[in-house]
């Protein structure tokens, strides 16, 4: 059952996002789960620079697993390790502004939680692709982004490859494929570079949002106010409004026995954020957290529920929404993150984000963050069990001795819209160890709107079926489609037992992660079974695709059953079939039978034969 805490959270987003009040709704007074934060009854006690830490979730932050950053040089000691986790620098950031002791750093953090939903799709993944006389019928272009990873690194310049190279990617498994790629020097590998970009948006607004907590709690001591702990609201909107360029309505800081409670609200315009656009364009903020810090070890154990909705009057992003007409039309892009750290080494969080219809906004939170239904584009949701173990310094900057490895298991899944009947899922287990590596699976998963209330039946080796608890959002990778638009069979027909794999490892030099020899299992054909067995090798009438993205139709057709007439593996119609005598095995993708074992479900795999535990939802 969850903390009455959160449900509280709940109700005093609900109440303030959409009339803007200026009246804070008191939290009642009682027992909870935790005992008291600092002393008890009505006394007043201020919140001093020393102890800002104690008012707010020290040591959280947002970011994809496998996202690093080179930290400043200008830092003792950080050239001893050349990239460090991103989620490291964020926290370090959000910290500078809880500590600060002059002004409240709020301009930056606004901005980027206003203008930071979404992400972007990498280069390697769902490219558009050309094909001709497709299994299915006719010839066309699959659209972007239902491919899944198509090649196994992400060029960092994505150039016309008959220009003169600077990388050569092979797109073969095996040593007779000599054809290659020249995009440009290479990037990371492609799952990586994927999740890195679709959580762009997600990392954003969840360091602005918290930003937005911290500058609360660094006003508070900097103006020096006593916070009662029976929960009498402090009214901190006069203060950040002199320290701020935005409008505040309200701003207010307030404890009881239990919790803390923040509720930020704002207006600004597109001309006060940029220096151009339109003042009409409006965006009304309102940021709420509640916070439940253990009284013995405040820094380390703690849990609460962060939420933030922007009320964007021109939203210029796409919205299904039956009222939504013409532009410019109204949105509310919202989002949650509910947290739950239980000792230094063991953080749970969960973001969830998706674009509410401004009909729909005053029911965009439940109790377990932002609802799972009612919502019109672009769910995101992301879970995370890790060890952010870190040891801060006392500086407001990147340390060479604060390190992390973020050690755990995730899961990322997002959904285009309401309609369509399945999520597209990223599960990623960090190992413990340096240097940073694990594994990244892709599939297609479960609806958002379904994943609440289900459980997972899995039947491990011995046989035994086992049930994982209901999942709260959290999404495994269940299989692929290998043609999710093009012409074929359609429907259910189309979903297929496999995933993709990558193992990838941070190469310390370059910053990128890379795949060892045989990590990747990621090659199909775009076709309704994935496979395709030739039948004649024409030019002019078999099933030609652009394999290699170049739009030319140099894909060759020789006898996949003989390597030596085949030199070009992974071209075209070759090999895809996958047959136990093809030297090439163009057909890559993972399937639930490993050696002799039958897991009998990509998700039995993943858990049994991968040992990938989903991470638990806080």
């Amino acid at each position: 059952m969850r903390p009455r805490y959160l449900l509280l959270a709940a109700t005093v987003a609900l109440a303030t996002l959409m009339a803007m009040q200026t009246a804070f709704a008191q939290p009642p007074i009682g027992g909870g789960v935790f005992l008291p934060l600092v002393g008890g009854g009505g006394s007043a006690t201020a919140v001093p620079t020393g102890s800002a830490e104690r008012f707010f979730p020290g040591g959280l932050a947002v970011a994809a697993p496998f996202n690093v950053v080179r930290p400043p040089q200008a830092v003792a000691g950080a050239g001893a390790t050349s990239f460090v986790p991103a989620y490291r620098a964020m926290a370090e950031r959000i910290r500078a502004a809880l500590l600060s002791t002059a002004s409240v750093p709020i301009t930056n953090a606004v901005r980027s939680l206003v203008q930071g939903v979404g992400g972007g799709r990498a280069n390697c993944y769902g490219p558009q692709l050309d094909y001709t006389n497709h299994p299915g019928g006719g010839s066309g272009q699959l659209p972007g982004g239902d491919l899944g990873l198509w090649l196994e690194y992400e060029p960092q310049l994505w150039s016309d490859p008959n220009n003169s190279p600077s990388y050569t990617q092979t797109l073969g498994l095996g040593t007779a494929d000599a054809y290659t790629l020249t995009y440009g020097s290479p990037g990371h590998a492609c799952s990586v570079a994927q999740l890195n970009g679709l959580m762009r948006g997600i990392e954003a607004q969840s360091e602005s949002a918290l930003t937005l907590a911290a500058a609360l709690v660094a006003q508070a001591a900097i103006s020096g106010t006593a916070v009662l702990t029976d929960g009498t609201p402090v009214d901190l909107t006069a203060a950040m409004n002199s320290r701020s360029g935005f409008v505040f309505s309200q701003a207010t800081l307030s404890r009881t026995e239990e919790a803390i409670y923040y509720v930020l609200v704002l207006s600004t315009d597109e001309q006060a954020l940029t220096g151009g656009g339109s003042a009409a364009h409006t965006y009304g903020v309102t940021v709420t957290l509640a916070h439940e810090p253990e009284s013995s070890a405040p820094t380390e154990r703690y849990r609460g529920l962060l939420t933030y909705q922007i009320l964007d009057s021109d939203y210029r992003g796409g919205l299904q929404c039956p009222s939504s007409g013409p532009p410019p039309r109204s949105a509310a892009p919202s989002g949650s993150l509910a947290y739950h750290r239980s000792s230094a080494t063991d953080l749970k969080v969960q973001v969830r984000q998706a674009t509410f219809c401004v009909s729909d906004a005053a029911a965009a939170f439940t109790p377990e963050g932002l609802a799972l239904v009612g919502w019109s584009d672009n769910y995101n949701a992301f879970t995370a069990n890790f060890d952010p173990s870190a040891a801060f310094t006392g500086t407001a900057t990147v340390s060479g001795t604060l390190t992390t490895d973020l050690a755990g298991t995730y899961a990322f899944a997002w959904q285009a819209g309401t309609g369509d009947g399945y999520s597209r899922v990223f599960n990623v287990g960090v190992n413990d160890m340096s240097p940073m590596s694990g594994e990244s699976y892709f599939g297609f998963g479960r609806p958002i709107q379904q994943s609440s209330g289900h459980s997972y039946v899995l039947t491990d080796t011995a046989g035994v079926l086992s049930t994982l608890r209901p999942d709260d959002a959290v999404l495994a990778a269940e299989g692929m489609f290998c043609n999710w638009a093009g012409p074929g069979t359609g429907g259910a027909v189309r979903f297929q037992p496999y995933a993709q794999r990558q193992f990838v490892q941070l190469n310390e030099s370059s910053g990128f992660f890379e795949v060892p020899s045989g990590g990747s299992d990621i090659r199909y054909a775009p076709t309704d079974s994935c496979l395709y067995s030739a039948t004649g090798y024409n030019n002019a009438v078999d099933f030609w695709y652009d394999r290699t993205l170049n739009r030319v139709r140099d894909e060759v057709y020789t006898d996949p059953l003989a390597e030596s007439d085949n030199p070009f593996g992974d071209r075209g119609v070759a090999s895809i079939a996958g047959a136990a005598n093809d030297a090439d095995g163009a057909f890559d993708l993972m399937d639930s039978v490993q050696a002799t074992t039958d897991y009998g479900s990509i998700v039995n795999l993943l858990i049994h034969g991968r040992g990938y535990d989903l991470p638990e939802a806080p």
